[in-house]
């Protein structure tokens, strides 16, 4: 979903280098909204789109409010709620800066045409308060989501298709919370205070890595895969990592005591590996290595 917010940012620059055309020719504001729907839709093939208004912003920009994208994959549209475009005065068509409110969150970035090098590049692009519990991310998982998460990092992809790209950055996640179907050590939540790690995107695969979680009754450390296929919530998941109850935790909680105590016996003494499998509505958590084939 995160890279999904980065392409619809890129793609709607494009359109809105076509949209500043036609405001200095003076089109009609309809026939202006039309062109840059149409526009929209040429770069995102196999979607319906609309844009409620838009106006200019002096000295070089756009301001566009209520952007609809309907795809047949999705349950509903992914609506933007505002963009804004500023151009600058000596590259108007080569660099500008982006900003959208989507989702309750802001996604910002510079955007970079390199034509010499036939190169896009998104040297500094942030998404900031994204709201877990949005109910376009949550919906379909049948348990409950709650957290904000920030993510920022560079994008570069070749000009000839802008969705072939890669992003290397960062994300964090504050005040994590999800409800669990089967307990781990008899929690029935998984929470955790701040989540971090670096993120790779390339294609249609999320990697994560130097991961740390920590929260009141648990810390982690993890690394893994993402693999997209069709929606996020049926991607298939692959993470790795340990697991390090907190002392007072087991203090409290004789049964959880015991069952780590077993799994110190096996595992050794300290973190507790374990490993997460299946995919994001239905995953596998399991104490121990993964095993290889």
């Amino acid at each position: 979903m995160v890279k999904k917010l980065f392409f619809v940012a890129l793609f709607l620059c494009y359109a809105i280098a076509l949209t500043l055309v036609l405001l200095v020719a003076r089109f009609p504001k309809e026939n202006l909204l039309e062109a840059a729907a149409a526009r929209l839709e040429t770069l995102l093939p196999g979607t319906s789109c609309a844009i409620g208004d838009v106006g200019y912003r002096h000295p070089l920009g756009l301001v566009l409010s209520n952007i609809s994208i309907d795809a047949a994959a999705t349950e509903e549209p992914l609506v933007i709620d505002k963009a804004e475009i500023r151009f600058t005065l000596r590259q108007p068509l080569s660099r500008f800066h982006a900003r959208l409110e989507v989702l309750g969150a802001a996604v910002s970035g510079e955007v970079v045409l390199d034509r010499s090098r036939e190169t896009l590049n998104l040297p500094s692009v942030s998404v900031q308060e994204l709201d877990l519990a949005a109910d376009l991310l949550s919906r379909n998982l049948d348990r409950q989501l709650s957290g904000v998460a920030d993510v920022s990092g560079n994008y570069q992809a070749p000009l000839a298709d802008p969705a072939a790209g890669t992003l290397h950055g960062m994300i964090r996640v504050e005040d994590l919370r999800l409800s669990l179907k089967r307990p781990i050590l008899w929690e029935s939540e998984a929470a955790f205070d701040t989540v971090l790690a670096e993120v790779d995107i390339t294609g249609t695969t999320i990697a994560l890595s130097q991961g740390e979680a920590a929260g009141e009754k648990f810390e982690s450390m993890f690394s893994g895969l993402v693999r997209f296929a069709g929606s996020w919530w049926n991607s298939e998941v692959a993470i790795a990592g340990e697991l390090l109850p907190a002392s007072d935790f087991l203090g409290g909680n004789p049964q959880a005591a015991r069952a780590v105590a077993l799994l110190n016996r096996t595992y050794g003494p300290g973190p507790i590996p374990f490993h997460v499998s299946g995919s994001v509505l239905e995953p596998v958590f399991q104490f121990g290595p993964v095993r290889r084939p």
